[in-house]
């Protein structure tokens, strides 16, 4: 052990830059490993809001649908109104006149 000691501190006077840049290599290893989770994690909440995107657009398709069917019977039952009040004025005013 005392000649890695003695290799040690050779080495941190000879190359103290790459002895520093060898001693960040396991911050910077837990930092990418905290780094690959938190990827992960906002992978899965997108995973998770792109379905319900995917929901939300089927039902406004559905509701937009249903108000189209509301919109075409409301103009059907509009058609038929007029239609009988032009019978009815229709046969009130040969009535009246008779």
């Amino acid at each position: 052990m005392p000649a890695r000691r003695l290799a040690g501190a050779v080495l941190r006077r000879v190359a103290p830059r790459t002895v520093r840049a060898l001693e960040t290599v396991p911050v910077l290893e837990r930092r990418l490993g905290e780094t690959e989770a938190a990827l992960a994690e906002l992978r899965e909440q997108l995973a998770v809001r792109s379905r319900q995107v995917e929901d939300l657009q089927r039902w406004r398709h559905e509701a937009e649908a249903g108000l189209d069917e509301s919109r075409r019977l409301s103009l059907r039952v509009a058609q038929m109104t007029d239609l009988v009040f032009d019978r009815l004025l229709t046969s009130s005013g040969g009535a009246a006149g008779r």
